[in-house]
């Protein structure tokens, strides 16, 4: 009977035992450092869950330099960026002159430290690998060779796209000059908007013949290559006998790369323009007749005359009601202008109808400022007026441009 519990305690010893050694039998730990396994001496080791391995050979793969100072029983490491101090038995760590609470550990008279405190703390890349056992580093050398293929890249990137994106464009520029509205709308989206600016449509193709010329254009993408900003200076002249004051404009475009991997225009927005006034725009020979000829003059003198006076109910009452010269928040700064700093004095020095049409005239008028509360500079200023005649058949004002 003795024998035989002996016997069943032995057993049961050796499945407990055999249990253990097995369940301990696990994969070697291995680091690796830029696709570098690192052969340690000692054996790394983990503690409270993080991995301790023997400082020197680490440090130097790392490109540090290793130094050892008795007095204070610290050791050291370097490189022009980058310094650590670890001094032995305390936590006081100092990593580029910040102290942190990191205490290394001592084996066997061998100094350990964190892996990922250091690998970190140094600008490197630590991953690991629970199911192989592995921890991959990759130092900053590589990290910076990376990013320099990255960034490579990303130039490639963006000349490949700079160039179709100014070809797009020069399709663009020819498609306007060429009047092929199906064109000009292919290179738009289903979105498109503009804002003050003129995407030439069917009515400006019949009433002028304009060449576009694209004196520069400059591009920067905005969001992953997809959406871009062009901005552009283009000259735009007419080349017929209707009348179109030429123009330098200074305009910018939002486009963006489709699935299929197309560039579309999504926005157009004009910022400014300057006119290229012909020095023949006083001698415009144009055929109106007597009384819209004094009807249009007198609308002009009338601007003039309420402006002066500060009269804001007659001085819109010359203007169109759809004009976008009299919005409400244009009118209620005239009246904030008036009312704080009183009257401007203007006259015509020129006035000239340069266009005419049934219900529709151009004027271009020079102006000069005669009495002024707060300019100390009075000038000269030219402007082309468009009128428009009203539901009760009388002109008024439905642009002024300073050109």
């Amino acid at each position: 009977m003795k024998k035989g519990i002996i016997l069943l305690v032995i057993l049961i010893v050796s499945i407990v035992s055999s249990a253990v050694v097995f369940g301990t039998d696990e994969k070697e730990i291995e680091v690796w450092i830029d696709d570098k396994k690192l052969q340690f001496e000692e054996t790394p080791f983990i503690e409270d869950n993080k991995l301790f391995v023997p400082f020197r050979l680490l440090f130097n793969e790392l490109g540090l330099i290793v130094n050892w100072d008795q007095e204070t029983q610290t050791v050291l490491g370097t490189n022009d960026n980058f310094s650590i101090h670890l001094p032995l038995y305390s936590k006081q760590t100092i990593v580029n002159g910040e102290t942190m609470e990191v205490e290394p550990k001592i084996v066997n008279n061998r100094t350990f430290v964190s892996i990922k405190f250091v690998v970190e703390s140094i600008g490197a890349k630590v991953e690991w690998d629970d199911q192989l056992r592995i921890i991959s580093v990759t130092s900053p050398r590589e990290l910076e060779k990376q990013n320099e293929i990255e960034r490579q890249e990303e130039i490639k990137k963006q000349e490949e796209y700079k160039k179709e994106i100014s070809e797009m464009f020069d399709r663009y520029i020819e498609y306007r000059n060429d009047e092929n509205l199906t064109g000009i709308e292919s290179l738009l989206s289903d979105g498109f908007h503009q804002i003050n600016s003129n995407v030439e449509s069917l009515e400006y193709f019949e009433t002028y013949d304009l060449e576009i010329e694209l004196m520069e254009i400059d591009i920067q993408f905005m969001n992953q290559h997809y959406v871009a900003n062009i901005e552009t200076i283009e000259k735009v002249v007419n080349t017929n006998e209707a009348f179109y004051l030429d123009q330098i404009q200074d305009l910018s475009y939002t486009v963006w790369k489709t699935k299929e991997g197309s560039w579309q225009i999504d926005v157009s927005r004009l910022w400014d323009k300057e006119y290229i006034t012909p020095e023949s725009i006083l001698n415009y020979e144009v055929d109106v007749p007597k009384d819209y000829e004094e009807e249009i003059l007198k609308v002009l003198e009338d601007e003039i005359k309420y402006a002066n006076e500060g009269n804001i109910e007659k001085y819109t009452s010359v203007y169109h009601d759809e004009s976008p010269e009299i919005t409400e928040e244009n009118v209620q700064f005239l009246i904030n202008v008036w009312s704080e700093f009183g009257y401007l004095s203007y006259e015509n020095l020129l006035v000239s109808i340069v266009d005419f049409k049934e219900n529709e005239a151009k004027v271009f008028a020079l102006q000069n400022m005669v009495e002024s509360p707060f300019y100390n500079t009075l000038s000269e200023r030219a402007f082309i007026y468009t009128l428009e005649k009203s539901e009760n058949d009388q002109w008024k004002i439905y642009q002024k441009e300073k050109i």
